[in-house]
């Protein structure tokens, strides 16, 4: 196969970062016809950057996921320096978090006023010892049924078991933040209730350290998925394209003009004490969409950043 010339006019649909970073790839080797069409009036994609109030904020993507000189944006991050030096280090690049990032937590209870650590440590524990367990069972084989059903049973027999000598108003607690925690898994995997995703392929997907991988949108594969392979997609795989569903995913910023939370806070999950029974779902989602809020991240002042 002969190679395109240099002076190819080529053509890129979209200036999200994937088209912003083929047109750079491109130019960097040779090529001098190199064009970008966007159907906006702005550049960047899924990446937006605003202000909100006398900050600057990240209106959509925030996090530089796989920190490390695979990852091309971790690169273009250090050599702008846009991050700190602590987050450049090669200890930093090692780590491992399997999609789960290590904040610091703080607890605030729906009735007011904030829960120790201490009390509910036991709570964040178990729940990603089943969110593990739950993914390993992928490598027996496809069982049926969805995630939220399988980790609700599972975790609300191991948390009787384990907390049975327990206080009843912390065993209720547990369960609020356990609660919290499943939205927060929601958000990370991209669904409305973790009830809609097939517990048959939870646990493909690995992070990686260093290195995150992107596929076509799942609405397009669906639509063109007999033209878009060659050779096809086995049927139990395409089967489970199929099944796939993806939500939306909203931010919300709040400012005020003093912290209220304990300065080594980076996150603050909120807990609703009445919802002691596993649900990552709001029956009136219109009414009361606050209850579907797991938390919140701190960010720090811009000045400081």
């Amino acid at each position: 196969m002969a190679l395109p010339s240099l002076d190819a006019k080529i053509v890129i649909v979209g200036c999200g970062i994937s088209g912003i970073g083929a047109a750079l790839k491109l130019t960097k080797h040779g090529f001098r016809n190199v064009r970008i069409v966007e159907a906006t009036g702005r550049s960047g994609g899924r990446i937006r950057t605003g202000k909100f109030g006398s900050s600057i904020v990240e209106m959509g993507a925030a996090w530089v996921h796989g920190p490390s000189q695979e990852n091309a944006v971790f690169r273009l991050a250090c050599q702008y320096n846009l991050l700190d030096p602590e987050s450049m280090t090669e200890e930093n690049q090692a780590i491992d978090v399997g999609g789960n990032l290590p904040l610091v937590p703080s607890f605030l209870r729906s009735s007011g006023g904030a829960v120790s650590a201490e009390s509910l440590a036991p709570a964040l524990e178990l729940f990603y010892q089943v969110i593990e367990q739950t993914q390993g069972l992928t490598q027996a084989g496809e069982p049926a049924g969805s995630v939220g059903e399988y980790f609700k049973a599972e975790f609300t027999r191991l948390a009787e078991e384990e907390w049975r000598g327990e206080e009843e108003g912390t065993r209720k607690l547990r369960m609020a933040l356990a609660t919290s925690v499943m939205k927060a898994q929601c958000c990370l995997t991209g669904t409305h209730s973790m009830d809609t995703v097939w517990l048959g392929m939870f646990g493909v997907y690995r992070t990686l350290p260093g290195l995150d991988c992107t596929f076509p949108s799942v609405d397009y594969f669906k639509k063109h998925h007999d033209t878009f392979l060659r050779p096809p997609l086995p049927l139990h795989k395409l089967h489970t394209v199929q099944r796939m569903g993806f939500g939306t995913v909203n931010k919300i910023y709040l400012e005020f003009q003093e912290p209220f939370w304990d300065p080594e806070t980076e996150a603050i999950y909120l807990l609703w004490e009445e919802e002691v029974q596993l649900a990552d779902t709001v029956p009136n989602i219109h009414k009361d969409w606050v209850r579907k809020l797991f938390g919140f991240t701190v960010m720090e002042p811009t000045e400081s950043a």
